[in-house]
């Protein structure tokens, strides 16, 4: 397995430097949209933001993929995992699996209200993009449990209620609400 740490560190330093520079063409392609923005609509300006578009993509794919190969480390870094976490929800607010890994990766770290914060934007994730009904009333008894840990049992209560009127049936949820 030292080949295999090896490897994974060679990657990681491999997408570091890959991030850098995206950063440096990033911060020079934002310079040209300002730029060409003194004529609205010419090509200049078009060209500027599909730039623009296509290295933000990039980044916050190499960010992904940094962020998979930090989980991946047996023994990793904590606090770089976290960081980059941080960092990737920035521009996907809406992206649920990474905010359920990163609200596991704040509570596994003691990050408490952290994880209730990231766990209330999931809440508001879901809603936004319409999940089904069970995934909200999920996402819901999550930040129930999030307040629990903070022992704000009043907060905990009434998400619980709102959990359990979106799904009546929902055995996990009055299970919950029983204890």
């Amino acid at each position: 397995t030292a080949e295999l740490d090896e490897r994974r560190s060679a990657a990681l330093r491999a997408i570091d430097h890959v991030y850098q520079q995206l950063d440096e063409r990033a911060a020079a392609a934002l310079a040209e949209v300002r730029a060409a923005q003194t004529t609205p609509g010419s090509d200049a300006e078009v060209d500027a933001r599909a730039e623009a578009a296509e290295l933000h993509a990039l980044r916050v794919a190499v960010l992904r993929k940094r962020f998979d190969l930090l989980q991946a480390q047996p023994g990793g870094d904590a606090k770089a995992t976290l960081a980059v976490a941080r960092e990737l929800a920035i521009p996907l607010p809406d992206d649920d699996e990474l905010l359920g890994r990163y609200e596991a990766l704040l509570a596994d770290a003691g990050q408490r209200e952290a994880a209730r914060t990231v766990a209330r934007d999931r809440v508001a994730a879901a809603e936004r993009r319409g999940a089904p009904v069970p995934e909200r009333a999920e996402r819901l008894r999550a930040l129930a449990q999030r307040h629990g840990e903070l022992h704000e049992a009043g907060d905990a209560a009434a998400v619980l209620e709102q959990a359990l009127a979106l799904a009546l049936e929902d055995l996990a949820g009055l299970r919950v609400l029983a204890r």
